[in-house]
């Protein structure tokens, strides 16, 4: 009995990984790397994201992480959470994303894009980066295989793309050094408020006390 069980057991994950949806990033040590709005490498360990966008243009730098992602329509590839570690060398995009459910069959041939952030949480973060690359003159199409989530496909994307750029103005990149290079979020517009309210009050307190 228990070696039946064994043995079902082995099956499912064999038709688990064998109709898995991979995709590797893959780069080089003289390659891309990650830096934040001073142009500081981030360390190993921060995060990056992998999926797609509904609505590229509605891209907001408004916000939470979470705000901007909403903002133009972001579904995330399951299991997309990937860190940026190559070696000793901090910010290179390296790792997988995998996905063998059914939820991936909605991203065949869909556009894939990177998200960066500054954090090893993402929610935590208060810079990031969104980047595509919209040819490809080094590695695969940066496009969702047909079969995700219902056959075994491998895709390899190069984090030395030469063609890839930030949308919707989060991000940018340079070309020598090759770095992404991420954005400071802003502020909702009632957050903003309430701390330039703040400001202004703290101002005239201290003039009141001076004058007084």
């Amino acid at each position: 009995m228990f070696n039946r069980f064994l043995i079902i057991l082995l099956v499912a994950a064999f038709a688990s990984s064998a109709t898995a949806t991979t995709i590797l990033f893959s780069s080089s040590i003289g390659g891309r790397f990650a830096a934040d709005a001073s142009l500081t490498p981030l360390p190993d360990g921060d995060v990056f994201l992998v999926g797609t966008f509904s609505n590229v243009g509605g891209l907001t730098l408004a916000g939470t992480t979470a705000a901007v992602l909403a903002s133009g329509g972001w579904t995330q590839f399951d299991g997309s959470q990937v860190t940026s570690t190559l070696g000793g060398n901090s910010g290179k995009l390296t790792g997988q994303a995998q996905d063998n459910t059914a939820s991936a069959m909605p991203f065949n041939q869909q556009p894939l894009y990177v998200v960066i952030f500054n954090n090893t949480n993402a929610a935590n973060a208060s810079q990031m980066g969104i980047f595509r690359a919209p040819t490809v003159s080094i590695g695969d199409a940066w496009v969702f295989p047909t079969n995700a989530g219902g056959g075994t496909d491998q895709i390899s994307i190069s984090m030395n793309e030469t063609s890839m750029a930030a949308v919707g103005g989060i991000g940018s990149t340079t070309a020598s050094p090759q770095r992404f290079v991420l954005t400071s979020l802003v502020p909702e517009p009632t957050a903003f408020v309430l701390i330039v309210s703040g400001m202004l009050g703290l101002l005239g307190y201290r003039r009141f006390r001076r004058l007084g």
